[in-house]
């Protein structure tokens, strides 16, 4: 999408209607871009891949293909994560349709950090000792630490947020289903590839 090629800008055009990328389309930019005098001089960090949807190639075409790239993969690295935070996750990314990145919730709709305001709580809920030894000090601090942002995750400018789309396969029952097809199917493949 970045160099404005004809499958770059198709794509960015079903992003923009909400539409999900059809597999042989992004088979086919992998391609293109596994060929590519940039990942030879490189390299490349692969996310994705392989696809979990058969209906273009089986997953074991899809190893294959990636064991004889110009230049395979020398890791394959498998995050294993719990399923309830995963669906959570998925169910809460979304892209901008304009340059196809990603964003997780804590990116788009941050929830503000609380800072302490220097005020110590003992066993007892009445018995508040305060820390700060200068009284006057406290409503300045108030004002500064009210609400600040999550320091890893930068903000995202409005006028991104607002043109920010959920992909169809990260909505419910399609997150569930895909998880449990990953296990069964791909997992199994990835660790047989890994060994």
């Amino acid at each position: 999408m970045k160099q404005k090629t004809e499958i770059g800008m198709h794509a960015r055009e079903l992003l923009v209607h909400g539409e999900a990328v059809p597999d042989q389309m992004i088979a086919r930019m992998l391609d293109i871009k596994m060929r590519s005098p940039e990942v030879a001089h490189h390299g490349y960090i692969l996310d994705g891949f392989p696809l979990i949807d058969e209906n273009l190639m089986k997953l074991r075409d899809q190893m294959d293909t990636m064991k004889n790239w110009p230049l395979p993969p020398d890791y394959v690295i498998n995050i294993r994560i719990p399923d309830n935070d995963l669906v959570n996750r998925r169910k809460e990314a979304k892209i901008d349709p304009m340059t196809g990145i990603m964003y997780i919730k804590e990116q788009y709709a941050p929830e503000p950090v609380q800072k302490t305001t220097g005020k110590q709580q003992s066993g007892d809920d009445d018995d508040v000792s305060d820390i700060d030894e200068d009284p006057d000090n406290d409503e300045e601090e108030a004002e500064e630490d009210d609400q600040v942002t999550d320091e890893f995750f930068a903000p995202v400018p409005t006028e991104i947020v607002e043109r920010l789309v959920t992909r169809p396969e990260d909505m419910i029952p399609d997150v569930g289903e895909s998880i449990q097809f990953f296990k069964d199917q791909l997992l199994r493949m990835l660790e047989e590839y890994m060994a």
